[in-house]
């Protein structure tokens, strides 16, 4: 009932053979989400820090761990990745992550070369700091 005129409302009549259905709307694209996207940037971005650190002279050892949770967040964000999805991301990871581990170890282990050589070297401050042991 219309409040107004107090007579009962009336429904639009269609002309025959025509329906009343909305157009045809597709929706609209979304790209397929990939669970394992998050940890393959992160597993990047962590063997990034590790070689940086591993090329430091400080903090090389550092490049250690930072390589280690590269890698396994590299591993495991390519085990959420999809089938038929790309996972450039997660295999760069686990590059980028391995290879940081290798320089720390390299520098580390040149480094400890280097410090034992100046300590067997007779005629250098390290040479008479540790004469006494």
């Amino acid at each position: 009932m219309d409040p107004h005129t107090q007579q009962p409302m009336q429904q639009p009549v269609q002309p025959q053979g025509q329906f009343n259905q909305p157009p045809h709307m597709q929706p609209p694209h979304t790209p397929q989400e990939n669970p394992g996207q998050t940890l393959s940037i992160v597993s990047l971005v962590l063997g990034i820090i590790g070689i940086l650190s591993a090329c430091s002279l400080i903090f090389f050892y550092v490049g250690i761990p930072l390589g280690i949770a590269g890698l396994v967040c590299g591993i495991i964000g390519r085990n959420k990745t999809p089938q038929g999805m790309k996972a450039g991301l997660a295999v760069a990871g686990i590059i980028v992550g391995a290879v940081a581990i290798v320089m720390a170890i390299v520098v580390g282990g040149v480094m400890t070369l280097g410090i034992l050589a100046e300590i067997g070297t007779p005629g250098t401050d390290m040479y008479y700091l540790f004469s006494d042991f």
